[in-house]
C-alpha cells in the first residue's frame, strides 16, 4: 500500500507543513502535528463500520480536512472528495449517494442526507467513528480517490482514480514547475477538484513544500497569503480576474515565481492586468478530471504563442481524430486539427456505477475537445467537450456565437448551449445585459447575430439572466443555469416563428 504517513515521516517534525487562515489569523501547522493528526484519523478510519461504498469526505481546504484525507487513505479507505457546500451531499438522489457511502465526513457532524454516518473531522480524529453495526467497509491495498466531474457540461459524474496515479500526477507538477521544500504553495481553489488536489495538495506533499490554505475563500485572504510570500499560486481565470480588478495594493513579500491557471481560457486583458499586478507571467494548464494533466505552459522566458495551452506534459501520448470522418492520424502527428485522444499517466480507471468502455482498443481516451496542434507541438483548445450544438446535422461552435454576442455593446456576458427540442438540438443563449440595457435591446442583438452568423447558428432562444452561475473554478455551471432557464420563461416565447429568440 502507498503509505502517506511514511511520506510525512520523511519531513522534519518541526518544519512547517501548512499555514491556515483562521478567524484569529494565520495558524502554523508543523509536519509532526500533521502526521499525528493523520495517524489519529487513520486509527478512527480503521474502526469505521458501514456500507461497502467509499467514504464521502467534504473538504473545506482546512488543516483538519487535509489530515482526515491522509488518514483515510493511509487506512486503505476509498475516498470520494466533495467540496464544501456541494448539494450532492444533501441530495439523497445524487450520484454521490448512489455509491452507497460507508460514511459522510465533513467539517461538522449531521451533514448526511441518508442513513450513512454523518461525522465531523474531529469525530474521526478522536476515535469516535462508529457507524451502523454492519460489516466493515473494504480496505484496499491501494485505495482509490473518487472525484466529481465539474458538471459544466451537464450532470456531474464520479471519476475513479488510483491513488498511485494521482501521486505520479503530483510528481509531474513538482518536476515541471520545480516545486521544492523552500516553496510556499497557495491553493485558493478547492481540494475536491483535480487541479487543487493534485497540483496543489499532493504536489506540496511529495515535494515537501509549505501549503498556504484558506478554508473559506476570500480575496483578502489571498492578498494576505501573497504578502506572506507565496511562491507558487494555483488559480482559476475567475481568481486572476478578481486579483486584476482588486483595489488592494498590499505588496507581495516577493513576486510569486509560478502562477498557474486552470479551469478555462484566460481572457488576454485579464491576463495582462494580473501579470502586471503580480509581477509574474501566468502559465496555462490544460487537463480534466478524467485525464489529469494533459498540457501546460512552463519555464521559459519567451512568451508562449497567444491562445495556446503550452505543450504536452511528459508521459502523455496523443492522437488527433478528424471529427467529420472518424479517421485517426498517427500518434504524435503535428500540425493537425480535430478531436483529441490521449493516454496519460493519470487516466481514470472508470466512472462509478458505469461499465462503459473508457478508451479505444489502443487505450486512448477521447477527450471530446476540439484542438489544434501546430508544428512546434503547441496545443490550442478550440472548443471543450460536449459544447458543440448539433442543429440538423450542422455543428455550431458555441464559443464563436458567444464572441459575436459579446461584441454587441448591449451584452455584458453570454453563454451558449444546446437543448434537445422536437428530436433535435436548438441553440440557446443566456445573456447578462450591460448596465442600463433592458429587454428592448434583444431585437437589436438578434439582428446583429443574423448579419454575422449562418441561420442555423443564430440562437433560437435567448434567456436574460442577472448573472451567469459559476463553479468554484470559474466555469459556467450549466446544471444551475438549466435549472434557472427551465423555471424562468424564455423572454420571447416558445413557438416556431422565424422571429422567435
Amino acid at each position: 500500500m502507498l503509505d502517506l504517513l511514511t511520506l510525512l515521516a520523511d519531513r522534519p517534525a518541526d518544519g512547517t507543513a501548512l499555514r491556515e487562515r483562521t478567524a484569529e489569523g494565520w495558524t502554523t501547522v508543523s509536519w509532526g502535528r500533521l502526521r499525528s493528526a493523520a495517524a489519529s484519523a487513520a486509527a478512527g478510519a480503521a474502526a469505521l463500520r458501514g456500507a461497502p461504498g467509499p467514504v464521502v469526505l467534504v473538504l473545506d481546504n482546512g488543516c483538519l480536512s487535509v489530515a482526515t484525507l491522509i488518514g483515510l487513505l493511509a487506512a486503505g479507505r476509498d475516498v470520494l472528495c466533495v467540496e464544501q457546500g456541494s448539494t450532492h451531499v444533501t441530495d439523497a438522489g445524487s450520484a454521490v449517494h448512489r455509491t452507497a457511502p460507508a460514511a459522510v465526513i465533513g467539517p461538522s457532524a449531521g451533514i448526511s442526507a441518508t442513513r450513512s454516518v454523518g461525522l465531523g473531522y474531529r469525530d474521526l480524529l478522536s476515535g469516535l467513528a462508529r457507524g451502523p453495526e454492519t460489516r466493515p467497509g473494504p480496505v484496499n491495498a491501494e485505495p482509490a480517490l473518487l472525484l466529481l466531474t465539474s458538471g459544466s457540461t451537464g450532470e456531474a459524474r464520479i471519476a475513479r482514480h488510483r491513488l498511485g496515479a494521482l501521486l505520479r500526477g503530483a510528481e509531474l507538477y513538482r518536476d515541471i514547475h520545480g516545486y521544492t521544500k523552500q516553496d510556499r504553495v497557495l491553493v485558493p481553489v478547492p481540494f475536491a477538484h483535480s487541479f487543487g488536489l493534485v497540483g496543489g495538495l499532493l504536489a506540496a506533499l511529495v515535494s515537501g513544500a509549505e501549503l498556504l490554505i484558506i478554508p473559506r475563500f476570500s480575496l483578502r485572504g489571498t492578498h494576505e497569503a501573497l504578502a506572506l510570500g507565496a511562491t507558487i499560486v494555483l488559480g482559476s481565470p475567475l481568481l486572476y480576474g478578481l486579483l486584476a480588478a482588486s483595489a488592494d495594493t498590499r505588496p507581495a513579500a516577493v513576486p510569486p515565481r509560478v502562477l498557474l491557471s486552470s479551469g478555462g481560457p484566460l481572457d488576454p486583458e485579464v491576463e495582462r492586468a494580473a501579470e502586471l499586478r503580480l509581477g509574474t507571467p501566468i502559465r496555462q494548464v490544460y487537463g480534466s478530471t478524467e485525464t489529469g494533466l494533459i498540457a501546460c505552459q512552463h519555464g521559459r522566458d519567451a512568451p508562449w504563442p497567444a491562445g495556446t495551452a503550452g505543450v504536452f506534459a511528459p508521459g502523455v501520448e496523443w492522437r488527433i481524430v478528424q471529427d467529420d470522418t472518424g479517421d485517426t492520424g498517427d500518434t504524435g502527428d503535428t500540425g493537425d486539427t480535430g478531436r483529441l485522444l490521449v493516454r496519460t499517466p493519470t487516466l481514470l480507471t472508470g466512472y462509478a456505477g458505469s461499465d462503459e468502455p473508457l478508451t479505444d482498443e489502443n487505450g486512448f481516451y477521447d477527450t471530446g475537445d476540439l484542438v489544434r496542434v501546430d508544428t512546434a507541438g503547441h496545443l490550442t483548445v478550440l472548443a471543450r467537450k460536449n459544447t458543440f450544438v448539433n442543429v440538423g446535422g450542422r455543428k455550431v461552435n458555441p464559443h464563436r456565437v458567444e464572441r459575436i454576442l459579446t461584441e454587441d455593446a448591449a451584452v455584458l456576458e453570454a453563454h451558449v448551449f444546446g437543448r434537445a427540442e422536437k428530436a433535435e438540438e436548438t441553440v440557446h443563449a443566456a445573456l447578462v445585459l450591460a448596465p442600463g440595457r433592458g429587454p428592448d435591446a434583444v431585437a437589436g442583438i438578434v439582428a446583429g447575430c443574423r448579419k454575422r452568423l449562418a441561420p442555423h447558428e443564430v440562437p433560437r432562444h435567448l434567456h436574460l439572466v442577472p448573472r451567469l452561475p459559476r463553479t468554484p473554478l470559474g466555469k459556467v455551471d450549466l446544471t444551475a443555469l438549466l435549472d434557472h432557464v427551465t423555471t424562468t420563461p424564455t423572454p420571447h416565447g416558445q413557438g416556431d416563428d422565424d422571429d422567435e429568440c
